[in-house]
């Protein structure tokens, strides 16, 4: 899910050679790449060879297309879907089957979310949530059913125009007071 953070750490020695190795990495998923940091140590004394290190740092994205929109993405596995918010939702912030420990995409400044890996041919549902949603404004079920195809992608919309509220208060003609329980 979008913050998740994995990372592993590896020590190594030889007391035969007095080798010693020592490995790290690190892994984070943010919601628009997964980016990983490794570093490697090396120190072969008793060999007289070298001390050695490496370090390396990989930054993966993707830039999807669906049904005429754009969408910047983690790396996409075998499918994906473009979930974005209908105008009346402008500002608003959508997640896509959010949990305690993050969603697995959000709308944010880049635009739409992106949830880069559908499965193929397994039915998968999508729970979108949009916060502070105006009083009486419905998203429906909220919920998207989805069979994706190998490499396919998906444009979704939440939200609609359809949705109005209209506040009023009902009074007796004659007296001008509220009618009660209307």
């Amino acid at each position: 899910n979008v913050g998740g953070l994995t990372y592993d750490l590896g020590i190594r020695r030889d007391n035969r050679n007095n080798d010693f190795g020592a490995t790290g990495s690190l892994f984070y998923v943010a919601n628009r790449a997964e980016i990983q940091l490794q570093h490697n140590y090396f120190d072969t004394a008793n060999l007289n060879g070298p001390r050695e290190q490496i370090s390396r740092a990989v930054i993966g994205s993707g830039l999807v297309f669906a049904d005429g929109k754009i969408g910047l993405s983690r790396p996409v596995q075998d499918g994906f879907a473009i979930v974005d918010r209908h105008p009346t939702l402008r500002g608003k912030t959508g997640e896509v089957d959010p949990t305690k420990f993050g969603p697995r995409a959000t709308t944010d400044l880049f635009g739409a979310a992106v949830v880069p890996d559908l499965q193929s041919y397994i039915p998968s549902a999508l729970y979108v949530n949009v916060d502070d949603l105006p009083p009486g404004y419905s998203l429906g079920t909220g919920q998207f059913v989805l069979k994706a195809p190998l490499y396919s992608g998906y444009r979704l919309e939440v939200g609609s125009g359809a949705s109005f509220t209209v506040l009023a208060k009902t009074r007796y003609a004659d007296t001008g007071e509220p009618v009660a329980l209307i």
